[in-house]
């Protein structure tokens, strides 16, 4: 997304008015350590993820699952519920409704008013979802989580905490998913032309 930023507009336009971005990937940790950048750590989306689902559950707060195949969002808010009691998954929808059904999914989440919605489209489409419909959420926190409906569903595995310690989370879910690979080298080549040219 970094390199996209750069090139796309529109997407600049998503950093520039997002209330927040979180560093996920171990290619911005490692420029902000070349550049000496104020990024200490990475921080995964599934595990920002389980922090707010912690706090929902302790406060009552209502949140929504959106996005990734179908069943896949049903099966991580059964797995967030019985991991945080307390929480309440109030709507979960997959990621492949057709334009009346997503406009029947907004209407749901507008009725429901969650505190939170997490959204599972992928990159960068997850982005351009929130930005998109993020007046329509009635002012709850809506948050990228790419794949984190697979790990928390069951369908994916997540790296053990050896690989993520050493930020090499991306190399255990490419060995599940090969097809990532061109991503994983547009990634790379971004790094790298990130690293040669000024960050603005």
């Amino acid at each position: 997304m970094l390199d996209d930023a750069r090139t796309d507009p529109d997407m600049a336009r998503i950093f520039e008015t997002a209330d927040f971005c979180v560093p996920e990937s171990a290619g911005i940790l490692l420029i902000a350590r070349l550049k000496d950048l104020p990024v200490k750590e990475r921080i995964a989306g599934i595990d920002l993820m389980q922090e707010l689902c912690a706090v929902a559950a302790e406060n009552l707060w209502p949140v929504a699952l959106y996005g990734g195949g179908p069943g896949v969002a049903e099966e991580a808010a059964k797995a967030l519920e019985e991991r945080f009691p307390g929480l309440r998954v109030a709507a979960s929808f997959h990621g492949f409704l057709s334009p009346e059904e997503e406009k029947d999914a907004l209407q749901a989440l507008h009725t429901i008013k969650p505190k939170i919605v997490f959204v599972a489209l992928g990159t960068p489409g997850q982005e351009f979802w929130i930005s998109h419909n993020k007046s329509r959420l009635d002012g709850a926190l809506a948050l990228g989580v790419g794949g984190s409906f697979d790990v928390l569903s069951g369908s994916l595995k997540r790296a053990p905490l050896w690989m993520r310690q050493l930020d090499l989370e991306w190399l255990y879910r490419l060995a599940q998913q090969p097809w990532r690979i061109l991503r994983v080298l547009r990634t790379a080549k971004a790094v790298f032309l990130a690293i040669l040219r000024p960050i603005s």
